[in-house]
């Protein structure tokens, strides 16, 4: 169908409204000394037109002009149009140089605001005003990129106004390149961005933003469009409808898979809640692997996890993976020995592996979105612990094991390996802002 050449006029002509620039904004922004000053700057950038209505037979024309009387567009629309529709008639649209602004009021010649689901022809003049949205702004200072001055954005992201709690959700959200990675180098490449302020409730609303755009990034429809097979994995699946047509814990696919080691004296732990051998009960490999170990509590549910069934019976995937990883999936790198017997001591059995068996893929182990934000929040105190001169008792690997149990989802544990992961990550380097203040 054919554009409508009156909806042509009002976008390209309402673009010729939009006076400032990026740059402009940016240096106006850095110039500001307080999320105060930078909110009333915020405030300040606004676009005033007058839109002239007049009923026709069948429709409702609009003349918009601006405030010298100059007419900048024509439109025509339904003669039951709402005041709405003429708001998205004319949302400026950014070009080469300028920016968008999408917040729309509509004013009555008494200065009221005007309800915009009214119907357009009950008015004979409205005062239209456009000004940012905190959506606008967050994808403004996205856009600015390394030119925004990183400890004014700190103090506007975790600011307790509403306006910059609100931006503090809409910013991370422009950060498409978190669809994929793992969240310590999320967190990394999110915090190159602005220096974090010190305060606990700062960060964690801070925090909270970057843990509904991880989640919104890594969490796609078409996992759900993947098939299981007989409760067995396809090739090209990696989660999909695993959580009700397999015993696998869904989250679990593709780790537990290496043995996490606590410690000086590399201490191994229970893959799945971090206990050490004599925490809680005796800590065994997994008769199915001899790689990752559990403890006597969460053996139990091993097969849920990709392992032999109660740790002896058996083999699974995470058990094929573990000993791939290992190297000792014999000499031909398909050949898997395990055992029937629930005491230890039955007859030992060798087969091959089928390509579906090899299939074990790591996908985010996340459930919820509070599951990010409480791991993230750990891994910026982690850092403290590991970094800081004044800490004298550094976290064990364990302990962080530990430390997170039953925080992902409905009381669920992250597996221990990407955990130990997170933790090795963090070991290495700490969190900081990279990037040269301008």
């Amino acid at each position: 169908m054919a554009a409508n050449p009156a909806d042509q006029c009002v976008q390209v002509e309402t673009t010729r409204l939009q006076s400032t620039s990026l740059q402009e904004f940016v240096r106006a922004f850095n110039a500001c000394e307080t999320p105060k000053d930078a909110v009333k700057l915020v405030q300040d950038i606004t676009k005033v037109l007058t839109a002239l209505i007049s009923v026709q037979s069948d429709s409702v024309h609009v003349s918009i002009a601006s405030l010298a009387g100059v007419v900048m567009a024509e439109c025509s629309l339904p003669m039951e149009a709402a005041v709405a529709e003429l708001s998205s008639k004319i949302s400026c649209r950014s070009s080469d140089d300028e920016f968008s602004m999408t917040c729309t009021s509509f004013l009555d010649d008494d200065g009221s605001e005007v309800d915009v689901t009214g119907h357009l022809k009950n008015h004979a003049r409205l005062t239209m005003k456009a000004s940012l949205s905190s959506d606008d702004v967050g994808r403004l200072m996205y856009q600015a990129g390394d030119s925004v001055k990183v400890e004014l954005l700190g103090q506007c992201l975790g600011h307790h106004g509403e306006f910059w709690k609100q931006v503090a959700l809409s910013y991370p959200m422009n950060f498409a390149c978190f669809a994929g990675m793992d969240i310590v180098t999320a967190i990394r490449a999110y915090l190159w961005c602005f220096r974090l302020p010190g305060e606990a409730a700062q960060i964690e609303r801070i925090m909270e933003g970057f843990s509904g755009s991880y989640y919104h990034h890594n969490t796609s429809s078409d996992r759900d469009e993947r098939q299981v097979i007989d409760g067995e994995f396809t090739s090209k699946e990696v989660r999909g409808l695993v959580k009700h047509k397999s015993c696998w814990d869904s989250e679990a696919v593709g780790w537990y898979v290496q043995q996490p080691l606590s410690g000086p004296k590399l201490l191994p732990c229970c893959v799945h809640c971090g206990a050490l051998d004599g925490d809680a009960g005796d800590l065994v490999a997994c008769q199915g692997c001899n790689v990752v170990h559990f403890c006597r509590k969460c053996r139990k549910s091993a097969s849920r996890y990709g392992h032999a069934v109660v740790g002896m019976i058996g083999y699974g995937r995470a058990c094929v993976a573990a000993k791939c990883a290992a190297g000792s999936l014999g000499p031909d790198y398909n050949i898997i020995t395990f055992q029937r017997s629930l005491r230890g001591n039955g007859t030992l059995e060798t087969t091959a592996v089928s390509e579906e068996s090899l299939q074990w893929e790591a996908v985010s182990p996340f459930k919820t979105q509070d599951s990010v934000m409480v791991l993230a929040y750990a891994i910026i105190m982690l850092t403290t612990n590991l970094h800081s001169p004044n800490v004298k008792e550094k976290m064990k690997k364990h302990e962080f094991i530990k430390q997170n149990r039953g925080v992902n989802g409905n009381d669920e544990n992250f597996p221990g390996d990407f955990l130990s992961k997170v933790y090795d990550d963090m070991q290495r380097e700490k969190l900081t802002v990279m990037r040269s203040v301008n």
